[in-house]
């Protein structure tokens, strides 16, 4: 909503959900005059006699304040509209190079939602870059015939899979540099309060977990089987137990470096305030 200091006429946009039914005090920041702001009258409980989302219509003596077609809570739905009014004119205003009057913002974004926001756009640059280093790398070497890695036939598991990955490395860099300008652009989107941006990288953030588990289940494997292959004059007896819980020890540490904050991401974008302030 629309407000005004009566002192020297400053004026900005306040969300009305965040004002409680006694008003709340707004200090100026051009005056310093305090002043009371109430939500206009009729805000707290809207009732109408035509739909403002379906435009179902009753006869103008009754009102209602959920929609007997559609169902929408015409409450709730006149704040979405006026919300998604204010970015518009704030976006507008900016665009023009008009000043948003200090203390007094318009749809204030919650700080979790700029820090998310930025994090998954930084994270989502880098493995763009890092993709696009790759594939520069991997056509490189197969130009200079060394795109092909060589194992013999009895060599573990897992280093037949390393040399299946190496092989497609190219279209793997591709798809890495693709998915990272995705998350960019859910990442700006999460930025305007886009829902289905919410819900992108929250699906992201759950596909990083996986991977962070089997890379680290692959690990783990890897190294119990490496270091299981020296034979005698190499490593032996205790000596080859310790290099294998120091290997351990310090993939478990790498995996919860990197999954603990996934985690902590996932539950802070499922959570309540993430959901109100992009519900909108």
């Amino acid at each position: 909503m629309h407000i005004q200091c009566p002192g020297c006429g400053a004026s900005g946009a306040m969300d009305e959900a965040k004002i409680p039914d006694k008003g709340t005090s707004v200090s100026c920041p051009k005056c310093k005059n305090r002043f009371l702001v109430r939500r206009s009258a009729g805000a707290s409980n809207p009732a109408v006699h035509v739909c403002p989302a379906c435009q179902y219509g009753t006869d103008p003596h009754s009102s209602f304040q959920i929609c007997p077609k559609c169902g929408v809570v015409v409450e709730k739905f006149l704040k979405a509209q006026e919300r998604k009014k204010m970015l518009e004119e704030e976006k507008g205003a900016r665009e023009l190079g008009i000043g948003v009057t200090p203390g007094i913002p318009a749809a204030e974004k919650p700080t979790a939602v700029k820090v998310i926001g930025w994090l998954f756009i930084a994270v989502a640059a880098l493995m763009v870059f890092s993709g696009g280093m790759g594939f520069i790398t991997f056509t490189a070497m197969q130009q200079m015939g060394g795109g092909r890695m060589q194992f013999p036939p009895n060599a573990p598991a897992q280093f037949r899979l390393m040399a299946v990955v190496f092989e497609y490395f190219g279209i793997i860099a591709l798809l890495q540099i693709v998915f990272g300008a995705f998350v960019i652009f859910a990442g700006v989107q999460f930025l305007k309060l886009r829902a289905w941006a919410r819900t992108a990288l929250e699906t992201v953030s759950w596909l990083g977990l996986l991977y962070l588990v089997g890379f680290g289940i692959f690990w783990l494997i890897s190294w119990t089987n490496m270091t299981g292959m020296a034979g005698p004059g190499n490593v032996q007896g205790s000596a080859q137990a310790t290099f294998q819980v120091i290997g351990t020890v310090m993939g478990i540490v790498v995996l919860s470096v990197f999954a603990v904050p996934t985690i902590i991401m996932i539950k802070v974008l499922r959570g309540k305030p993430i959901r109100e302030a992009v519900s909108g």
